[in-house]
């Protein structure tokens, strides 16, 4: 029988999360400011932002709210609670069953908007279908703006949107945490900073969809005076959702950014001025460069099955492998807690049975009836199913064999980690696989190891990554070459190695900040420890907000 989904899975997967009715109030207050102000919410699902916005005209002197707000949904569903939060409403040319993607400004009686407002769709791009897909590429090609890279559905909203906004008008968005943290979600700022007077970001600090699904952390983004002069800063405060975001609204609409606020230009999200100066600086100078000028970065072996693929020792058992065909590998990062792999670590994690026995068919001969057994007990139709198989020139080879030098942790609610492979091994998807650039020399692969530890190097993949479930920082390999690295050339062998293996030993004791200390003081020996001080409170600060925690 074929598992039934939950209400909230459903929603997630359409990226559907209805916003609670203060926050709603919230932001029409800031954002509807005239009886005669019309209103498109392009996403209205449940109709929290329609309801509050009538409640706003209203408040306004409004007598005709219903006249004065438009809207469209692509579900069918949302429409069933238009009469129900709202009251009676002339559809035709006003609320569309439609894909707001897929609508220029003529489709509506009006075609520009006082305000746009809403909480668009949290689907992430791996998750849009392929009209879904077409239709956001398309608004984008359009449109006169770019981003770049695999960007989430609700940013080609806040670009589209931008086609329906009167000059001097305004927008108002609930957003996931990606705004701030993915690289697409920084160029979209950028965009925006360019288009308004104003933009005002507010990272919350509690998850307000927590309890619908959603992992991410909630971005409150409002912009005003489309068109009119701006001078190219936005305004970033950090709030206790919800104790602190009506001062910050109310008093922003006075052109007075409340206490709260960080008033700095943003640079790099969430830092404020002096310590984007100071990360900037580092990144000037020569012994600064990204991991991307060091190592070539790449993903793990795509097994297209790692349950089928990757075993555990009893299993391998069960089914008679023989030793030839199993390989150890990394296939998670627990299984190294520090920055080097051994061959013990691998052994002890078969030991206790992890899912850590790679079945490598790479040099495989029909020669094994147990091993045939096996791979001939895979369902012949849902080979057909598995993209990865067709690839490959023997739908079961999975190991690649090109063995990396090393191991990038890009999952982690605590950074990155770049472990040595000192077993010969390699690894799943689920780790990227770093290969160096005319380093052959092990103890200056290692300063690269202890680098990457620093708070320096901390706060850069902050800044490059994105946040990903809860509160976990996700780094793809591009973002991951990013990362800046400090490399000085003074350091001895012995030094080097005393350096690594006692940050190896720390970090297998679980000491993370004992092991970043550590690295600190070796890497930045010859920097004041003001400045470090100064780059561990931002780090502290935006990993706070990352994790939810304030």
């Amino acid at each position: 029988m074929a598992r039934k989904l939950s209400n909230n899975t459903k929603k997630r997967k359409r990226g559907i999360y209805y916003t609670p009715r203060n926050v709603t109030d919230l932001l029409c207050d800031w954002a509807i400011r005239s009886k005669k102000d019309l209103i498109l919410e392009p996403s209205f699902g449940g109709c929290g932002f329609l309801q509050s916005s009538k409640e706003r005209l209203e408040n306004l002197g409004c007598c005709t709210p219903n006249k004065n707000i438009f809207g469209c949904d692509i579900d069918k569903q949302a429409f069933k609670h238009l009469s129900e939060k709202i009251g009676p409403v002339d559809l035709k040319h006003r609320f569309l069953l439609s894909d707001f993607l897929s609508l220029q400004p003529s489709n509506f009686s009006e075609s520009q908007f006082d305000v746009v407002i809403g909480n668009p769709p949290y689907v992430a791009h791996h998750d849009m279908y392929k009209g879904q897909r077409k239709r956001a590429l398309y608004s984008l090609a359009i449109s006169q703006y770019s981003i770049r890279g695999r960007t989430s559905l609700w940013a080609y909203f806040i670009l589209h949107s931008l086609k329906f906004i009167k000059q001097s008008g305004r927008m108002a968005w609930l957003l996931p945490g990606s705004l701030i943290n993915a690289y697409y979600g920084r160029e979209i700022i950028n965009i925006l900073v360019r288009e308004f007077s104003k933009v005002i970001i507010l990272p919350c600090a509690k998850r307000i969809f927590m309890g619908e699904g959603a992992k991410e952390n909630t971005v409150v983004l409002l912009a005003e005076g489309k068109g009119l002069e701006s001078n190219g800063s936005a305004q970033v405060s950090f709030i206790n959702y919800l104790d602190e975001f009506e001062e910050v609204a109310i008093n922003s609409k006075e052109g007075i950014l409340a206490s709260t606020a960080l008033n700095e230009k943003l640079n790099y999200a969430g830092l404020s001025r002096k310590e984007n100066l100071v990360f900037k600086k580092i990144c000037s100078v020569s012994e600064s460069k990204t991991i991307g000028s060091l190592a070539d970065i790449k993903i793990g072996i795509v097994t297209g099955n790692n349950k089928f693929f990757v075993l555990t020792e009893t299993e391998a058992n069960q089914h008679k492998l023989p030793g030839s065909v199993r390989r150890l590998i990394l296939s998670k990062h627990t299984i190294s807690q520090g920055v080097q792999l051994h061959e013990d670590d691998l052994e002890l994690a078969r030991a206790n049975n992890f899912r850590c026995v790679l079945v490598n068919t790479l040099n495989y001969k029909r020669n094994s009836k147990a091993l045939t057994k096996y791979l001939d007990s895979y369902p012949e139709e849902e080979k057909l199913k598995v993209k990865t198989f067709k690839k490959r020139k023997v739908w079961h080879t999975a190991d690649d064999g090109a063995d990396p030098d090393g191991f990038f942790i890009y999952m982690s609610q605590t950074g990155p980690r770049l472990i040595l492979n000192n077993a010969g091994s390699t690894s799943t998807n689920t780790i990227h696989r770093v290969y160096f650039k005319n380093i052959s020399q092990l103890y200056k692969r290692k300063i690269i190891s202890i680098s990457l530890l620093t708070t320096f190097s901390q706060l850069s993949a902050e800044l490059e990554g994105r946040s990903y479930g809860s509160g976990v920082l996700k780094l793809e390999p591009s973002e991951a070459k990013a990362i800046r690295v400090y490399v000085p050339q003074q350091f001895s062998v012995t030094e080097v190695n005393q350096a690594f293996t006692t940050i190896d030993n720390a970090l297998r004791n679980n000491d993370i900040e004992g092991a970043r200390i550590i690295a600190d003081r070796l890497i930045f020996r010859d920097i004041s420890s003001e400045i470090i001080d100064l780059l561990r409170q931002a780090l502290t600060s935006i990993r706070a907000h990352r994790l939810g925690i304030f």
